[in-house]
């Protein structure tokens, strides 16, 4: 197994739950306490985010629908579910670097076909032309998605 560092990355990083990245509610895998791959997207979790981008567009507003839902899911069918101060900062700061690589410099919304070029079929889309990141506006974007999140929250 690798350790997640600037200087060595190994994929299996990604696979362990809530260390580092791995977490509970995600967008594109389901929780591991169902003991799917997390190496793997799960399709109809896919399927419904790119539901809400049936105008073209995801949005800040969508994604923030999207991270209740799940959470709502998962704190009803997950009896280990986490969503704690650490897993609830990466998922949120996956979501804004998603929407901030694939939605340019507003980071507000990303195109559709990108999500599903990205997460279905495991490339860049061909019309799509890489985002400089700075570290603020990753932030800018994060807050704006706890915040509108906060707004959705499962009761």
């Amino acid at each position: 197994m690798g350790t997640l560092s600037p200087a060595v990355f190994d994929m299996n990083d990604l696979s362990k739950h809530n260390d580092p990245i791995e977490h509970d509610a995600s967008q594109a895998r389901s929780d591991s306490y169902f003991g799917e791959d997390p190496a793997f997207v799960t399709p109809n979790l896919i399927n419904d985010v790119l539901s809400y981008g049936s105008d073209g567009q995801i949005d800040v507003n969508d994604v923030a629908k999207i991270q209740s839902a799940r959470i709502g899911y998962g704190q009803q069918y997950n009896p280990t579910f986490d969503f704690s101060a650490t897993p609830a900062f990466i998922a949120r700061a996956e979501a804004a670097l998603f929407l901030r690589a694939f939605g340019g410099q507003n980071g507000n919304s990303c195109k559709t076909s990108f999500a599903s070029t990205f997460f279905v079929q495991i490339i860049f889309c061909g019309s799509y032309t890489g985002q400089v990141l700075f570290r603020s506006s990753q932030s800018d974007t994060t807050l704006k998605l706890y915040l509108t999140q906060r707004w959705y929250a499962p009761s």
